[in-house]
């Protein structure tokens, strides 16, 4: 329709919910002053799955340097 209006069938976009699988949290370690990540899975879990060790000057740099392990085991994976 010209008016704005979504007619069924037409145009419509399709919303996708997507469910997280993990739980990236960075936090600081006082006595170094360094950040490690904690990673929960499922992504609801009260306990982490696993927690690094404080190495990480920043919180985004903590972040990236998990998702870029994570990048790199998925793209060597089966090989």
């Amino acid at each position: 329709m010209m008016d704005g209006r979504v007619e069924p069938g037409h145009d419509e976009v399709e919303r996708i919910e997507a469910m997280a699988v993990i739980r990236i949290e960075p936090k600081l370690d006082a006595s170094s002053g360094l950040y490690y990540v904690e990673i929960f899975h499922p992504a609801e879990a009260e306990q982490p799955f696993v927690t690094t060790e404080p190495r990480y000057r920043t919180a985004a740099a903590a972040e990236n340097d998990v998702i870029a392990i994570i990048a790199s085991r998925a793209n060597s994976s089966g090989s």
